[in-house]
């Protein structure tokens, strides 16, 4: 039924690739705007 074609297996890298790419960027992001944040916020306590 599911034949193992090197289609299927480039497929299949592509989606895992996609969900990783995904994840770092999510994680990356999160990273940056929390990073970001906290500089905003000393920056603020500076200034009062």
């Amino acid at each position: 039924m599911w034949q193992m074609n090197p289609m299927n297996w480039l497929m299949i890298f592509m989606l895992i690739n996609l969900t990783l790419l995904m994840m770092t960027n999510t994680i990356f992001w999160f990273s940056i705007k929390e990073n970001y944040m906290t500089k905003s916020n000393k920056y603020l306590k500076l200034m009062w």
